[in-house]
């Protein structure tokens, strides 16, 4: 591949990428697009088009794969931690994705041979190049949060390999404490995107007795207190839904 100067470079890295992703070479809009000889060069493997499976194999044009572990054949990519991690069966050479934020959130990409990235209302495409040791981190968010991941191509050393997305659930909800309480519990809950959520105690009949809290709810993390002065001690069941998730606690009353 000699797309500009005629010598393979970070350079050139960077600019294919940004041709896949969509940037300039300074990340702006779609101004700097390959054409002619330099797209016929960028696509190695001559299949038509342009992807990260060119660029991984202009990486290992530059980098030395002397004692590479092998290719992997299967990946999964994973939310954990605020981070977008990758786990595979072995070498992974690039992954090119597209991740669903909450609004006004940040991250930075690991590090890697050359990455980049484009932002698009709060969908980001993500295009990060391993270098010898490959790519088992994408990112780390450090404001916002993560909602999900909508598409994920990730490619050995040659070709693309089979891919899971574990994804993340929008909601946790923490235990509720004291318990067994007299007279109030406090009921905690992290939501990861905007979503329809209902809090509501029931007792063992399936009575409602209590709402905590019903409507439309942004990303937060949400604390409320349930003051049971005015029941009977026994078991009470919190039933909390979000969208058409449910999570149900058992909680006890004694007075």
């Amino acid at each position: 591949c000699t797309v500009g100067n005629g010598d393979v470079s970070v350079t050139d890295v960077v600019r294919i990428i940004n041709h896949i992703i969509g940037n300039d070479s300074t990340g702006g809009n779609s101004v700097d697009q390959l054409g002619g000889e330099a797209a016929c060069e960028a696509d190695v493997n001559n299949d038509g088009n342009i992807n990260v499976v060119d660029v991984v194999q202009i990486v290992n044009g530059i980098l030395s794969s002397n004692g590479r572990i092998a290719d992997a054949t299967e990946a999964s990519i994973s939310i954990e931690n605020d981070k977008i991690v990758v786990n595979a069966d072995g070498y992974i050479g690039a992954v090119d994705m597209i991740v669903k934020l909450t609004d006004n959130s940040s991250f930075d990409l690991a590090d890697s041979f050359a990455g980049t990235y484009s932002i698009n209302g709060n969908k980001a495409h993500i295009i990060v190049i391993g270098d010898e040791n490959g790519v088992s981190e994408v990112l780390t968010m450090t404001s916002g949060k993560i909602i999900g991941i909508e598409e994920a191509l990730v490619a050995n050393s040659s070709d693309f390999v089979t891919t899971s997305i574990n994804q993340p659930s929008i909601f946790s909800v923490g235990a509720a404490y004291p318990n067994p309480f007299n007279p109030s519990t406090n009921i905690s809950l992290v939501l990861n995107a905007n979503a329809d959520l209902s809090v509501k105690i029931y007792n063992l009949t399936g009575q409602l007795v209590d709402v905590i809290a019903e409507g439309n709810y942004s990303p937060s993390s949400y604390n409320w207190t349930w003051k049971a002065e005015n029941l009977a001690s026994g078991v009470y069941f919190i039933k909390t839904q979000v969208n058409s998730e449910v999570s149900t606690q058992k909680v006890m009353l004694l007075k």
